[in-house]
């Protein structure tokens, strides 16, 4: 099973954070934080190439899970 998941680094704490969603990672940082807001994260697409600027690198990819056994 895939789920998508967003990688961000903060760069003046130099943290790795693992948020589910983009509305999720505005729900821990604020856009001053982040240095943009979310409609302009779901525009710029981060299907094929990382959101980067003095603040942050934000990643999209994918969380692989092991299948349920069935009971």
């Amino acid at each position: 099973m895939k789920s998508t998941i967003y990688h961000v680094l903060d760069k003046e704490t130099n943290k790795h954070h693992y948020f589910g969603s983009i509305v999720a990672i505005f729900s821990f940082f604020c856009q001053f934080d982040i240095g943009t807001t979310p409609s302009k994260l779901y525009r710029y697409g981060l299907e094929n190439r990382p959101f980067e600027n003095e603040f942050v690198t934000i990643r999209k990819g994918e969380l692989l899970r092991s299948r349920q056994m069935p009971k």
